[in-house]
């Protein structure tokens, strides 16, 4: 439905916290942050410039999750959780 309102030449705004959701759907993004643009671009670009290749896992229970985890396969502990690099 929404894709055929753009079609029809239509703006349609739509609010989502899924990536996966704006890029099945949308061609551009329009991101604001606490009431300031944060970007203007296509899905593609945006993925590609926020995609940093690690993923950080917070934890109000740090420490028993450094505990849990395998240094070798986890990453780096830090003081609110682990940073691990995606391959």
């Amino acid at each position: 439905m929404l894709k055929a309102l753009a079609a029809e030449g239509r703006t349609v705004f739509v609010s989502s916290h899924l990536m996966s959701e704006m890029a099945q759907t949308a061609t551009r993004l329009v991101v604001v942050g606490r009431g300031q643009l944060i970007a203007d671009t296509t899905v593609e670009e945006f993925i590609s410039r926020a995609a940093s290749g690690a993923v950080t896992v917070r934890s109000p229970e740090a420490a028993r999750l450094r505990e849990l985890a395998v240094p070798a396969t986890c990453g780096r502990a830090t003081s609110s959780g682990i940073r691990r690099r995606a391959r």
